[in-house]
């Protein structure tokens, strides 16, 4: 587990591709790895399928593999989510991380908060073009093909 300094510290930090290779979007679900830019053993694992892109601080600890999850947006105008305290969002929503609850809690999209701002433009390549800025990835993965 970890705490929400070094959470939003993860999130912060300026984040690259590890290589040029072409990743296409044709495929039901990516999975590609990037490094913190000055901190390249800051691994990160960004996961992208049709409906839901998210971004995970992933390391080795004592040879188990251990991913936490950040960032997550959730596109879809008929999703539901239910937050711990019960309370209830319609449609896409954001993810971020909080400490003693992971990605439980969710925020409605349009969000704009200390992130930055992100609103569903219902295209894929737009969406994830504002999650890299939210997720502060300055060198995002090169992306090709149609929509999933």
């Amino acid at each position: 587990m970890i705490d929400q300094n070094l959470a939003d510290s993860l999130i912060r930090l300026r984040k690259r591709r590890i290589n040029d290779a072409i990743h296409d979007l044709g495929q039901s679900k990516l999975i590609i790895q990037l490094v913190g830019e000055t901190s390249p053993q800051e691994e990160f694992l960004l996961d992208i399928h049709k409906a839901s892109i998210r971004i995970e601080q992933h390391g080795l600890n004592k040879r188990v593999r251990k991913s936490i999850g950040l960032v997550r947006v959730d596109l879809g105008s008929t999703l539901e989510h239910s937050n711990p305290d019960g309370s209830k969002i319609i449609g896409s929503h954001m993810h971020i991380f909080k400490e003693g609850y992971d990605l439980k809690w969710a925020v409605p999209l349009p969000y704009s908060g200390a992130l930055g701002t992100f609103q569903d433009q219902g295209n894929l390549l737009s969406n994830f073009d504002q999650f890299c800025q939210i997720c502060n990835i300055v060198e995002p993965p090169i992306l090709q093909g149609g929509l999933l």
